[in-house]
């Protein structure tokens, strides 16, 4: 069994394991909008996140921004913008997704889990997140991948009573620079 001050050790590491960048794929099923899927680009820093979706033949679908100033939505037909990127996906999708939690899970932090089962190693394998009384988010972390000497999530599913939500990280990398020209984090083999 590992102690509860390694379990915290290794929490705190993940929590400064930032700015990030991820590249994976998400799948997405509901009742009410059927199932979609693309590739993705997940950017984060201290002042929020930067989400590209790509479909078929890596055409950008969307583009999920969020920070301290609010959240746009951006896609073929225009963009939209508002206070959280949650109120955004659940307008635009009909169904809600928990991005702004999922920032939290993607790297394999429990955020504000009610119940929580972990592996021999201390790390999560599953648990529950309650939206409130009567919704609530099973989180299983089915496989991990070292990067820099930290143990990060390589799938995650998510699931409530009427969605199912399913990343998989293909690659992360831990991005220190910004770009000066336009303030976002630099891509390496891209901006470099």
């Amino acid at each position: 069994m590992v102690s509860t001050a390694t379990i915290a050790e290794r929490e705190a590491r993940l929590a400064a394991f930032s700015p990030w960048r991820a590249l994976g794929s998400i799948a997405v099923e509901s009742e009410k909008q059927g199932k979609f899927n693309a590739s993705f680009s997940w950017e984060t820093n201290s002042q929020g996140y930067d989400i590209k979706l790509f479909g078929p033949l890596g055409v950008q679908a969307f583009h999920l921004i969020e920070n301290n100033t609010g959240a746009q939505l951006i896609d073929r037909k225009g963009q939209v913008s508002g206070d959280t990127a949650d109120q955004l996906l659940n307008a635009v999708l009909g169904v809600p997704v928990p991005i702004s939690k999922m920032q939290t899970w993607a790297v394999g932090l429990p955020g504000n889990a009610i119940q929580i089962q972990r592996d021999n190693m201390g790390r999560i394998s599953s648990m529950v997140v309650a939206e409130n009384e009567s919704f609530k988010w099973n989180v299983d972390f089915k496989h991990y991948t070292n990067v820099d000497g930290l143990d990060l999530p390589k799938a995650v599913h998510v699931d409530s009573d009427d969605i199912q939500i399913r990343l998989s990280f293909k690659k992360w990398l831990r991005t220190g620079a910004t770009n000066n020209n336009n303030n976002r984090l630099v891509i390496p083999g891209i901006d470099t």
